[in-house]
């Protein structure tokens, strides 16, 4: 089995996550990739602006029927700061050995690899799929083994869950930049005005 996890606040999910995930699991022949959604992200100063549920919701709304794509809760219901080495921890209890773990992420957390949480554990447990954002470009920080690092290339595109936000509490469209479920159900649920 072949597995990424795609960790984030996903607020809201966009079309630039599925691009990714599904771009990574194409690129590297994974089984599937499982979006593990935060509670708090431990380099983030403030708390995600839509409420856990409803970020869920969302996620749900998007991934329901999708090939290779799902949803792991475990941070979420675990509250508080979402540390990846204990997500890989309790992930890979009674795991097989021949179970492979990417984790997968943009270029601008890659940058700051070095400052997670026992991350040459994270590193021992789970391979780096990245992708370059626009304005982070890739680089590797020092100690961090290349052999451990997969460059996958995909459309750059400059979506971003900041910019979707303001645009809905500045009354923007955000057509294209989320499926019509999320955008449907930002309106409904009066999220980010």
């Amino acid at each position: 089995m072949r597995v990424g996890l795609f960790g984030g606040a996903f607020d809201p999910p966009h079309t630039g996550h599925l691009i990714v995930a599904d771009g990574v699991r194409e690129a590297l022949a994974l089984d599937r990739v499982l979006f593990l959604p935060y509670a708090r992200g431990p380099h983030r100063s403030a708390p995600p602006a839509a409420p856990a549920a409803d970020r869920l919701a969302m996620l749900r709304l998007v991934l329901s029927g999708t090939e290779g794509l799902d949803i792991e809760v475990r941070e979420l219901d675990r509250g508080g700061a979402s540390y990846t080495i204990d997500t890989l921890r309790e992930l890979q209890t009674g795991a097989s050995e021949e179970e492979k773990v990417w984790l997968i992420m943009g270029s601008d957390q890659l940058r700051t690899l070095t400052s997670w949480r026992e991350w040459e554990e994270v590193l021992s447990r789970a391979r780096i799929a990245f992708v370059e954002r626009p304005g982070a470009p890739a680089e590797l920080p020092s100690g961090v083994p290349v052999e451990r690092v997969d460059r996958v290339g995909l459309p750059r595109l400059e979506i971003s869950s900041t910019d979707i936000r303001e645009r809905v509490r500045v009354g923007r469209t955000i057509r294209y930049l989320v499926p019509e479920a999320v955008a449907a159900y930002i309106e409904e649920h009066g999220l980010y005005r």
